[in-house]
């Protein structure tokens, strides 16, 4: 099997100044306006390989899983740096293989 996922960016609110509160001894961001931004789009492509294995009173299935075949640094989330100047994406998982069994009977 094969899924292929597009989305347009999930939008966020991005930050566009900071104070710094002398008291607190830490950055406050100022928001703009809300849902303002939008992250960049999210590509994937997956891909599933099984085979079933039939005996006489159980089912055994070998598979292999690769998520994110093609290896797209998406954007999970917006982070900032210590003093909200810089966007810093966070990405999701590279590629990731998983292979397993499962047993029925």
């Amino acid at each position: 099997g094969l899924r292929v996922r597009y989305g347009a960016g999930n939008p966020y609110t991005p930050i566009v100044n900071s104070i710094f509160d002398l008291n607190r001894r830490e950055f406050i961001p100022v928001y703009g306006s809300y849902d303002s931004g939008r992250l960049p789009a999210f590509f994937s492509l997956d891909a599933r390989i099984d085979k079933e294995y039939i005996f006489d009173r159980w089912v055994l299935t070998a598979y292999l899983d690769i998520q994110n075949l093609s290896n797209a640094a998406n954007v999970e989330v917006m982070s900032w740096n210590y003093d909200y100047s810089e966007e810093d994406p966070i990405a999701g998982n590279p590629l990731f293989p998983a292979f397993g069994f499962k047993g029925e009977w």
